[in-house]
């Protein structure tokens, strides 16, 4: 069993470290990340582990991965962000709202067994097109916003002002790019195999089920979230809040994230959820449906909200390790 959990550990390092290295390479991640990614909240080291673990007849434990990412994005890197910070302005409207319906879809799905590739297929294409809304979304508040302060340098200019102009940064190499491009997803796909491997061993050397201990793993692969919002933490002015915006749209894009890889699971592999999965899915509905209905009507979350969301990691955990 120690071995096992040193599986998940190295595992769990190298998809951060791989994660990191790809955010390095994206640019603009110091800050939290300020331009959206192809699809909020999905981890390469996530989604390869779900792959995994559903190719190697586990589907289960795949399902488990997916959720429990999901669910440490929502309760506990969004928690850890607002004890960091004190508080924290409210993302976007279509950030909070729009993982419903893939949180819908997936509940739909889980709560009529099995899982059938039909199902799942299903449960995927509302989380593509969930994303294809949120990136149009997201591209009319960059433009706007990009348009905001186009104005607002032309006014400076307007009087007079004689500010030195500046070099644009340098940008890295494309040779460098590429290398640390390649490492960073090498370390992330060889992560992913290898925490897999530690929940197949776990699961040998315990009593625990397939749904639990995926769930571990995938809060686990879930670290890159965490150690990115803490990063990005608001300091005040408008990229703090566009980082905000973007912090908040891996957080909670992530339980989107996690319903349409629970959606490739059953596509690669039908099953029927156990009952911590379902459990999970449920701990991730609420710990989403929450903090969206808090920033919804008071405009911003505090550590408040992260007590409350503490609150409900420990209430899952209490229940779901008994199944």
């Amino acid at each position: 069993m120690a071995i096992a959990v040193l599986w998940v550990v190295a595992g769990a390092l190298a998809v951060t470290a791989g994660e990191a290295l790809l955010r390095l390479v994206r640019g603009g991640e110091r800050d939290g990340g300020v331009r959206p990614g192809w699809a909020p909240g999905l981890s390469l080291g996530v989604a390869a582990a779900v792959v995994v673990a559903a190719l190697g007849g586990r589907p289960s434990l795949a399902a488990g991965i997916a959720l429990g990412a999901g669910l440490a994005g929502l309760a506990v890197a969004l928690p850890a962000r607002l004890l960091a910070a004190g508080t924290a302005p409210s993302p976007g409207a279509a950030g909070l709202l729009l993982p419903g319906m893939s949180l819908l879809a997936a509940g739909i799905a889980l709560a009529n067994p099995p899982v059938t590739a039909a199902k799942g297929a299903g449960v995927l294409a509302v989380f593509l097109v969930e994303t294809l809304v949120w990136h149009g979304e997201r591209r009319i508040e960059l433009d706007r916003a990009s348009e905001e302060e186009g104005g607002e340098d032309g006014e400076r200019a307007e009087d007079g002002g004689d500010e030195p102009e500046t070099a644009p940064p340098a940008r890295p190499r494309r040779g460098r790019v590429a290398v640390a491009g390649s490492a960073g997803v090498a370390l992330a796909l060889v992560g992913a195999v290898v925490l897999v491997d530690g929940g197949v061993r776990a699961a040998a050397h315990s009593g625990l089920s397939g749904g639990f201990l995926g769930t571990i793993v995938g809060a686990c692969a879930g670290l890159g979230a965490l150690a990115a919002g803490l990063a990005g933490r608001p300091a005040g002015g408008g990229d703090a809040a566009r980082s905000t915006a973007a912090f908040g749209d891996r957080v909670f894009g992530g339980a989107a994230a996690a319903c349409g890889l629970v959606g490739v699971t059953g596509v690669l592999r039908p099953f029927a959820p156990d009952g911590a999965s379902t459990v999970t899915l449920l701990a991730v509905a609420v710990a989403y449906a929450v903090p969206a209905a808090w920033f919804l009507a008071r405009g911003r979350g505090g550590r408040a909200l992260a007590v409350v969301q503490v609150a409900l990691l420990a209430g899952w955990f209490a229940l779901a390790v008994h199944l």
